[in-house]
């Protein structure tokens, strides 16, 4: 791997096709269709299955395609570049030879970011011959930065011919879009493109859940849901499955709805799945190993994997080791279950994570917990150990960021 920076191996693989996903061929097609345009936005609220469509069109596609799954720490503009080439050179080798072999994390200065995205460009025209597409995921967490903004509009100016960019995104991003719009080169779905249809959802119910409905009760879930899926599978875990008429507050958002539906969802597990979503959930990526230790427990795998099976929100990522996240929705309200009387172990909870990361050298992971469970002494040994090469890496808005945390 090119050494710009530290590049998390799990944000650069794609997730692993979940159990029970329902294969979309109209919208899968869709991006088949538009990969001759420089860029593919598909743009919507959380829960629209953004995510899972991605997976659909890399299963579904021969092309090479490159994938870059976007975090908090991605509006850092080294961050970004570091993950976007490590990406590339993740799918196509061969890139990490030529001018890009020379950039080293000790080397940089952030303002060199644009001239690395540069090479990068050069030896995609040198190295690459077929065509390819990369996939930018929850692109919304690197959109408030004007750096990344400025890179990404930067590469659409000069994007290889034999290149098309897909982007996923909860808010539409700042691109311009005259330009790209007058020269044919964007395509797009939204909200609308994503919901189920009617016959989805019945398929989807029929599929899973051995759960048949009529066209007359399918079309009623479609209605009252606006085909939004995430409460169309929140509904398989309440009541039976029942019309959702009967489970959620007249008039509630899409928010609102989520919360109430996994709320109910979370209720119906058994307490020790229940601690077990809860804890994990101070986790940015789980490894049943790291849970284990986390927990005190040994049984951390089955239980992913049955939550897996049930399709409660958990995501496999790719990789020689079964490793797993939360979708986004579902991550943020498990972490409000400790609200309001339980800060006091969720600190110590972030604590102990940092203790373990500490033990495996992975010290930015360390920070983060410590800054979390508000151990400010331990925070500011490890912010010590990792301010040189982090400053070095030219990741100024990561180190900006821990430093006024401790402010």
């Amino acid at each position: 791997m090119i050494d710009i920076g530290n590049v998390v191996r799990t944000k650069i693989v794609p997730p692993q096709r979940r159990v029970g996903l329902l294969r979309r061929p109209r919208l899968v097609d869709f991006i088949h269709e538009n990969l001759i345009r420089k860029i593919v936005l598909i743009s919507a609220a959380p829960g629209y299955g953004k995510t899972s469509l991605l997976i659909d069109f890399l299963q579904d596609t021969d092309i090479p395609t490159c994938w870059y799954s976007l975090d908090e720490a991605d509006a850092d503009p080294w961050s970004f570049v570091a993950h976007f080439v490590g990406s590339l050179s993740n799918t196509f080798p061969q890139l990490e030879g030529g001018s890009l072999a020379s950039v080293s994390g000790d080397a940089l200065e952030a303002q060199d970011a644009l001239a690395v995205l540069g090479l990068l460009v050069n030896e995609i025209q040198a190295n690459i011959t077929e065509f390819f597409a990369v996939i930018l995921d929850d692109y919304q967490y690197a959109e408030r930065s004007l750096g990344v903004r400025e890179l990404l509009n930067w590469f659409l100016d000069h994007q290889p011919d034999n290149c098309c960019l897909i982007l996923a995104s909860r808010s539409m991003p700042d691109l311009p879009y005259l330009k790209l719009t007058a020269r044919q080169e964007i395509a797009g779905l939204g909200s609308e493109d994503l919901a189920f249809t009617a016959e989805e959802i019945q398929s989807y119910l029929s599929e899973n859940h051995d759960r048949e409905l009529s066209d007359e009760e399918a079309q009623q879930l479609r209605r009252q849901t606006e085909g939004w899926i995430t409460a169309i599978l929140l509904s398989t875990h309440t009541l039976g499955g029942s019309l959702l008429g009967s489970l959620t507050p007249a008039g509630a958002g899409d928010t609102q709805v989520f919360e109430y539906l996994a709320q109910e969802a979370l209720e119906q597990q058994p307490p020790s799945v229940r601690r077990f979503l809860k804890c994990t959930a101070i986790l940015k990526v789980m490894r049943p190993d790291f849970c284990d230790a986390l927990l005190e427990i040994d049984d951390s795998l089955q239980l992913l994997e049955e939550l897996e099976r049930e399709n409660l929100f958990v995501i496999r990522l790719s990789g020689p080791q079964p490793t797993f996240r939360y979708h986004a929705l579902f991550h943020e309200l498990l972490q409000n279950q400790f609200e309001p009387d339980g800060r006091t172990e969720k600190r110590a909870l972030h604590g102990q994570a940092a203790r373990l990361y500490l033990e495996e050298g992975a010290s930015e992971e360390a920070l983060e917990q410590f800054l979390k469970a508000e151990a400010w002494p331990q925070a500011i040994d490890v912010l010590h150990d990792v301010m040189e090469p982090v400053y070095r890496s030219g990741r100024l808005v990561n180190l900006a960021e821990w430093i006024d945390t401790l402010d």
